[in-house]
């Protein structure tokens, strides 16, 4: 949480609502808000029913490492999260998602849909983020919920996910590329075994001018998404390795049109591509095709110039 005074006492008081049959603890990263968020923290969290352990900070420690050091702190077989602008719904939320993993340790993590919740912004800025007031999302159930079927799908909110905290015990450091923690979470947990979808709302997601998301434009999301796809590779199957490859390639491609021209770290991120695309011809191909026509346009303006000057 961080600078998020206006939402945090619900966050938390949805945490102590749930009604469950086995020992909890909440542990909640406070990156050293300039406003109330501590102060309310501390209110709402004395004499909890439950262990609360509240991680303080002496500067801004950012997204990345804020997030890295709370999942670290950890101690249970399961993890939930929910971020200081976010809320659970209903007393039954991990009851449910704990016993659905219980039930299949095939699995690597669970979530449901949610309700977005716009605070503030236009009704245009809403439908260009892709949400609006009361929109249930994920819309569509992906069965099975796996690598292959997710992989392209920024659809998986995150106050919604339950998972086995033996399968990511750390945040990798590459992440700090990214505008975002959660999706290199999943696609390395899905690595390890499908999810489990279920149908049902049980949380709210936040849509406000300070919330991260609001601070992710086209090139910033699609770099992102390029950078993430390149990062989960490590370790992976040669299928899944190609896959994200293939990912990473049309991420690049509408980074290039959303900038409008090649920059030396996307020229970087595309050898970064090229170099992951040995292990098919076929993509290989493809990235130098999509890198020439990259080119095109700066080419052909020099061509033109060129001959105007003969």
């Amino acid at each position: 949480t961080y600078n998020h005074e206006r939402f945090i006492r619900e966050a938390i008081e949805s945490v102590f609502a749930q009604e469950v049959d086995f020992p909890i603890e909440l542990i909640i990263g406070e990156d050293c808000s300039t406003d109330n968020t501590r102060a309310i923290v501390k209110e709402v969290c004395e004499g909890a029913k439950f262990p609360v352990y509240l991680l303080t900070a002496s500067r801004n420690l950012g997204m990345h490492e804020n997030f890295r050091r709370t999942l670290e702190s950890c101690r249970g077989e399961f993890v939930a999260l929910i971020e200081g602008d976010d809320q659970w719904l209903g007393k039954d939320k991990l009851k449910i998602q704990v016993a659905a993993l219980l039930a299949d340790e095939k699995k690597s993590f669970c979530y449901h849909r949610s309700k977005s919740r716009i605070i503030g912004p236009s009704e245009e800025q809403q439908m260009r983020r892709g949400h609006s007031d009361g929109m249930i999302w994920p819309e569509q159930e992906i069965v099975p919920a796996s690598f292959e079927n997710l992989i392209g799908r920024f659809l998986i909110p995150t106050a919604s996910v339950v998972f086995r905290r033996a399968l990511f015990p750390t945040l990798p450091h590459w992440c700090n590329q990214l505008p975002w923690c959660d999706w290199p979470l999943y696609l390395l947990l899905l690595d390890k075994g499908d999810a489990i979808f279920l149908p049902f709302v049980r949380s709210i997601y936040c849509v406000h001018a300070g919330g991260v998301s609001e601070l992710v434009n086209e090139k910033k999301y699609h770099r992102g998404a390029a950078l993430t796809y390149l990062g989960v590779v490590g370790g992976m199957s040669r299928s899944r390795r190609i896959l994200c490859t293939q990912n990473a390639l049309m991420s690049w491609s509408n980074w290039i049109e959303a900038n409008g021209s090649l920059s030396l770290e996307s020229l970087m991120v595309w050898f970064r591509i090229l170099g992951r695309s040995r292990e098919s011809i076929g993509l290989a191909r493809n990235a130098i095709g999509r890198f020439i026509f990259a080119l095109s346009p700066k080419f052909f303006s020099l061509l033109s110039k060129a001959r105007r000057s003969l």
